[in-house]
């Protein structure tokens, strides 16, 4: 030890190379000499692997050394020779942990066919991380070599994922640095890399805003809408702010405006519209947006004015009671509660088999009770109580006045005209139930959501109602009401259960971010 720190005091070359090709630095690894190693590297001493082969005698250049010149160089034929003169070379090169591989270097030097080359003789590599904490991928990224990274994903597209140094994924690294056409591809190729997160608990959308990359911000988000991912935007950091507080706390005016678009609709639109993004989540400040909106003061006035409206709209009951998640499991669970849950789960935990039958049973009964209105028992005649007489017969359309009935409407016995309106209500009544039931179970099961089947349903309601009150002419009112109630019944089943979930949502958010505080 002491000769080594009189050598090393005297200004010796430490980078020495012997007749076997070995700086000091290899020696003492081999030998595992740990206190020489640590005061070697101290004083800047190399391995001779790393030092350019042109320093280098070329009798004592190693096989390694070989190796990593023809990366630089991007020569396959003389990866292949090496490969022939040692067929072992890239197995021990995969069992150093973090280390330096040829494909790192060939992805700095942007030599894509020699990078394809090598991914297809050791995979392993495109995943190994070096020792900076960096990928193949993220080096390529780094050094702007875009063609190398486009063959990367065209090879394996989860490449996109590997977390690098604090956890940053390519596709964060894509987010940080503003690079849209990669963003973009990235997003498309794989599109689970979204839900990636750093050490810090960002995802590409808290980057991209921290970095001020607003037009990564635009892509990232319309990407979202495109997917049906715009619950992300809520997605908090492990300091509890979301993409709107980020945006709201730089004055990243444009980001704010884009995600609270549903403030510049009227009141009743808004109340039906569901925001892009949770405006009364909490940071571990304790501040929403809107407070801090307005203790930054940039935005204006009425726009400030139309976003607390939509975060009043949008809030949803406090659970200020609820301090620990004791608490939270220890209160009593409401009827409706229960039920929206119950009716969630059986969806989640129902196979594809059961979901294919029950969807063919709902679909037969919409159909029975859709038909049974076009055709009620006994014909349309008794869509229209036989009690009703027209001088003794029954009432019937004028031939030129489709929207009058001929003659006046006497009645005769009171007592059938009442026991066939009753007869013709409860069918009515039960029917409609039916149908409806029908239907709001095939919108629960449909694949793709409720959102995207309402707009198939909603016209379905209306032929169905129209076709009441056009068979039964005398009971309009009647009718509508029958309708109307079912109706009524099937909004506010949607609207409680949407209520139900988003509260249950919000109040496990809450807790969360006091656990973490």
């Amino acid at each position: 030890m002491q000769l080594v720190r009189l050598l090393i005091d005297c200004k010796v070359n430490l980078n020495a190379i012997n007749l076997e090709g070995r700086t000091a630095l290899d020696i003492s690894q081999d030998e595992i000499r740990i206190e020489i190693m640590d005061m070697l590297i101290g004083e800047g001493a190399q391995n001779a692997y790393v030092l350019p082969t042109t320093l280098i005698p070329a009798q004592f250049i190693t096989i390694e050394q070989r190796l990593t010149r023809a990366a630089k160089e991007g020569d396959t034929d003389a990866l292949h020779s090496i490969i022939r003169y040692d067929p072992y070379i890239l197995e021990r090169i995969d069992r150093v942990p973090f280390f330096d591989s040829p494909l790192h270097i060939a992805a700095t030097r942007g030599h894509a066919q020699f990078a394809m080359e090598i991914m297809g003789l050791k995979p392993s590599f495109a995943r190994k991380l070096n020792s900076e904490g960096y990928s193949p991928l993220h080096l390529a990224l780094q050094y702007n070599q875009t063609q190398t990274v486009r063959r990367f994903i065209d090879v394996d597209s989860k490449l996109v994922r590997i977390e690098g140094r604090n956890g940053l994924t390519p596709l964060h690294h894509t987010a940080k640095h503003g690079m849209l056409d990669l963003l973009a591809e990235f997003l498309v190729t794989c599109p689970r890399s979204i839900e990636d997160l750093t050490v810090h608990k960002e995802t590409a959308l808290h980057i991209a805003a921290k970095n001020d990359r607003l037009e990564a911000v635009e892509v990232l988000v319309g990407w979202l809408e495109h997917a049906g991912r715009n619950n992300i935007l809520d997605w908090t950091d492990d300091e509890g702010n979301t993409l709107l507080h980020i945006a709201s706390q730089r004055n990243q005016l444009k980001v704010v405006n884009m995600l609270t678009d549903a403030a510049d609709w009227p009141l009743p639109i808004r109340i039906l519209l569901k925001p892009k993004a949770d405006l009364n989540v909490k940071n571990c400040d304790g501040s929403t947006v809107v407070q801090i909106l307005l203790r930054q003061g940039q935005l204006d006035k009425n726009k400030l004015g139309a976003i607390r409206g939509l975060a009043k709209v949008s809030e949803v009951p406090s659970f200020s009671e609820i301090t620990s998640y004791s608490d939270y499991l220890r209160r009593r669970i409401t009827g409706l509660e229960k039920w929206a849950v119950g009716a969630y789960r059986e969806k989640v935990l129902m196979s594809n088999e059961t979901r294919n039958a029950v969807l063919v049973v709902a679909i037969l009964i919409a159909t029975a009770t859709y038909q049974a209105v076009l055709n009620p028992p006994g014909g349309l005649s008794q869509a229209i109580p036989t009690s009703f007489t027209l001088n003794g017969t029954l009432p019937t359309r004028d031939s030129t006045n489709n929207t009058s009935l001929t003659g006046e409407l006497k009645y005769s016995d009171p007592k059938p005209y009442f026991s066939d309106l009753v007869f013709w209500t409860l069918f009515i009544a039960f029917n409609t139930i039916a149908f409806l039931m029908s239907l709001i179970k095939i919108i629960t099961l449909f694949p793709r959501g409720p959102y995207f089947f309402l707009p198939l349903v909603l016209p379905l309601l209306c032929c169905y109602g129209s076709s009441i009150v056009y068979i039964s002419p005398e009971l309009v009112s009647l009718s509508l009401g029958l309708f109307t109630v079912p109706a009524c019944f099937f909004l506010i089943k949607w609207t409680i259960n949407i209520w139900l979930l988003r509260r249950r949502r919000w109040a496990v958010k809450q807790l969360l971010s006091k656990h973490d505080s």
